[in-house]
């Protein structure tokens, strides 16, 4: 039986053994090298993208009750030709010390019918969560994720606009609550 070294020729028998005119091919073995770290490493890169990230810890639910006032299920009052702009600069902090929207998030009356419309147009990228907290208790919740300059209304067909105590708008950077676009109760 031959060893299998005695058959390789070109290869030098230890570091700086190679005699003038043997053939040294490690040109061949580092490219093979180099070739096997870049495979290797964008495979290991690659290597979480498909798995499923299980996100941000859970945090206890805040629980607050609030007694309904005769106040709360009225509709909103509604000035001479104010516009949700307009409406949206003086308006203080609510409760919990969330600042008012900006005009690009409203909400109003559904025109069609019963119900609740809450418009959001967003500048960036972002998931959006809309939360419309009602004077019965009922407290309804509706989340998308939306692409830079997206419209969408979130509708809630099933809860009076009169019985709205408040909604409340919240994204990756920011939480506020939505000022009622009065042309909506007209």
């Amino acid at each position: 039986m031959v060893p299998i070294d005695a058959r390789a020729r070109g290869y030098p028998r230890g570091v700086g053994m190679a005699s003038e005119g043997e053939l040294v091919d490690i040109g061949k073995a580092a490219f093979v090298v180099v070739a096997t770290a870049l495979s290797v490493s964008w495979c290991g890169y690659r290597l979480d993208v498909g798995l499923a990230h299980p996100g941000p810890a859970a945090q206890p639910a805040e629980t607050r009750t609030i007694a309904a006032s005769a106040a709360a299920s009225e509709a909103p009052k509604v000035r001479n030709n104010v516009s949700v702009a307009a409406a949206h600069l003086g308006v203080p902090p609510n409760a919990d010390g969330d600042p008012a929207c900006p005009p690009t998030l409203a909400w109003g009356r559904q025109p069609d019918g019963d119900g609740v419309m809450v418009t959001v147009l967003v500048d960036d990228a972002t998931a959006v969560t809309v939360l419309v907290r009602t004077s019965t208790g009922v407290d309804v919740a509706d989340r998308a994720i939306l692409d830079r300059g997206d419209l969408r209304l979130f509708e809630f067909p099933r809860i009076d606009a009169a019985a709205v105590r408040e909604v409340l708008i919240m994204t990756n950077t920011q939480r506020c609550f939505a000022v009622a676009d009065p042309l909506t109760f007209k």
